[in-house]
């Protein structure tokens, strides 16, 4: 099972296009929180390409399993805690100049009528180079995928976590520290996990995301030496979404 890991998932799919000439797609935030005292994000997108960029923008949503797993949700079959509902995008398309960068708006609607609780969708940005190059008579126009997770917060939300069960691995020659991350409560986590010794950093994953729809995720990080003396795992959540657990685990 691969834990949820990322504030985003970037999918990439080139049609054999020139690598030197191309739009650059990035953001300086990869999660949107709106609560009731800060319910609008105008949410930026930064081209750093040669090219021009055409973006579209929709709300989608992801089924999460007891472990962990994501899944694309169909409409029919949204999760309960889905925002789909509550969240407008707008402008639906819009174009991003080379080296230039448009922002998207994000709205939380009427967030204090609804009840105490957590929801949550994705922004999804599929851009595309503006004007495509022709390639030996064939239109060639790379593609990029963002999913944006938004968090709708109504209330106070109160949740627990803990890391447990650490443990040393070796896969294939490489050496991983493994831990499971556990969560109770009404509301997600979401921060970073450093790993570290008696000399310094062994390993580090930022952006770990762990949604309502699941208890325990199981988190694996390759470590760049092997140990020396007590290691050391530590779970902090990032202050500017919402949260401020820390959570260490000596093993």
């Amino acid at each position: 099972m691969r834990a949820i890991t990322n504030a985003f998932i970037c999918v990439l799919i080139f049609f054999n296009a020139p690598l030197e000439a191309a739009p650059k797609i990035h953001f300086t935030d990869y999660r949107v929180l709106l609560t009731s005292s800060e319910s609008i994000k105008d949410y930026q997108i930064f081209n750093q390409g040669n090219r021009d960029a055409y973006c579209s923008t929709q709300v989608i949503d992801h089924n999460v399993s007891d472990s962990g797993k994501l899944s694309l949700a169909q409409k029919n079959n949204r999760p309960a805690t889905s925002a789909a509902n509550i969240i407008r995008v707008s402008p639906r398309r819009v174009l991003v100049s080379a080296m230039s960068n448009q922002k998207v708006k994000v709205v939380a609607r009427k967030i204090r009528n609804l009840p105490k609780g957590e929801w949550v969708s994705y922004l999804s940005l599929r851009c595309k180079e503006h004007t495509p190059s022709l390639e030996k008579g064939v239109q060639v126009s790379p593609n990029f995928v963002f999913n944006i997770p938004v968090v709708v917060r109504n209330g106070e939300l109160e949740v627990s976590a803990s890391l447990s069960q650490p443990q040393l691995s070796k896969r294939n020659g490489k050496l991983f520290a493994n831990i499971k991350l556990n969560r109770r409560g009404e509301r997600s986590l979401y921060g970073n996990l450093v790993v570290f010794d008696d000399n310094g950093i062994l390993a580090q994953q930022k952006g770990i995301s762990h949604y309502l729809q699941s208890s325990t995720i199981q988190l694996a990080l390759p470590l760049k030496q092997a140990p020396k003396g007590a290691v050391t795992f530590k779970f902090v959540e990032q202050k500017q979404f919402g949260g401020d657990l820390e959570l260490i685990h000596v093993l």
